[in-house]
């Protein structure tokens, strides 16, 4: 569901998004809140409300046909550093959730630990990664489709090759007996084959002796 704000009826769009989910048997939708930074912001306080309104009505929608809506976020979005936990805090916590991907908030300049420290009763699901490109600058994340580079650049690596502290992740997972779905994601992995066995072996040697 990307750039819900800027829907021409986001509305619909969301309770389509959701009717699909439930046609597939789903329990968990994610949504990123709006387009990207570049050719939308800076959002206004009203626009950063209303994405909130919006986002409170499909959430009750999904939460009615038994899903769970999760705002995710990505780094380089109109809700970005300055307004990202508002638009959070803004949200009714009955009706949505958080998909908290673990680099990306990183990258935006959030501290990882603390961040999951703070919105830990609103997560729903992860993406996990790791990254070693926290804190990236205004320039950076307000640009036209940083993601995309042709020079190899990778935002993203497997678990335990960036910078980003996922065992402590993992010791504050067990403390809460966190039980929903955590998805592994490659973006602009070279070999898919090497990141999944990378992430399975620190998986099995790292992560999951902390939560077992």
């Amino acid at each position: 569901l990307p750039g819900s704000l800027f829907h021409a009826d986001p509305h619909r769009s969301g309770r389509e998004a959701v009717d699909t989910i439930v046609k597939f048997g789903g329990s968990y939708m994610n949504t990123c809140p709006t387009q990207n930074y570049y050719g939308s912001g800076p959002l206004s306080r009203e626009e950063v409300q209303q994405c909130a309104r919006v986002m409170n009505e499909i959430g009750r929608y999904a939460t009615d046909h038994g899903v769970k809506i999760g705002l995710h976020n990505e780094f380089f979005c109109a809700i970005n550093l300055p307004n990202h936990r508002e638009l959070i805090e803004s949200t009714d916590p009955a009706y949505v959730h958080y998909c908290l991907d673990t680099a990306q908030v990183a990258i935006m300049g959030e501290d990882l630990l603390t961040f999951y420290r703070d919105y830990r009763d609103r997560i729903s699901t992860f993406h996990l990664k790791d990254t070693a490109s926290q804190r990236q600058p205004d320039s950076v994340r307000y640009a036209q489709d940083p993601e995309i580079t042709d020079d190899g650049t990778r935002w993203f690596w497997e678990p335990g090759l960036g910078t980003l502290d996922l065992a402590g992740l993992y010791r504050m997972l067990k403390e809460d007996q966190f039980k929903g779905w955590m998805s592994i994601e490659y973006d602009g992995s070279p070999d898919l084959l090497a990141s999944m066995a990378l992430t399975r072996y620190h998986l099995d040697t790292v992560l999951r002796p902390i939560y077992d």
